[in-house]
């Protein structure tokens, strides 16, 4: 288990808290939760998008992932998972792109 909290000097904070347990052999439960609001490159959907032409945006994210993993000799994993990912914008920095 580990829990991890970071502010920048522009006020961003990012939080993340990992829960990780062995359940018997090869079996173990992951759930890792993160909220964060620093700014992040954003490169556009699809394949067509120039990695050149980023641009950041900013806003609150909130991860969480669940995992049951079954691992059978170290090679296969296998297991019911969960994964949310949500996402609040607040705009992008330096153009008058709509963020997504």
């Amino acid at each position: 288990m580990f829990a991890r909290l970071a502010f920048s000097t522009g006020g961003e904070y990012s939080t993340k808290f990992n829960l990780k347990r062995w359940m018997g052999e090869g079996v173990f439960f992951d759930l890792d939760i993160e909220l964060d609001d620093f700014a992040r490159p954003y490169y556009g959907e699809g394949m067509d998008t120039d990695a050149s032409e980023s641009i950041f945006i900013e806003g609150a994210v909130t991860r969480v992932q669940y995992f049951l993993k079954c691992m059978k000799n170290g090679k296969v994993v296998f297991g019911p998972f969960l994964d949310y990912r949500g996402a609040e914008f607040e705009g992008t920095d330096g153009t008058d792109i709509a963020p997504p």
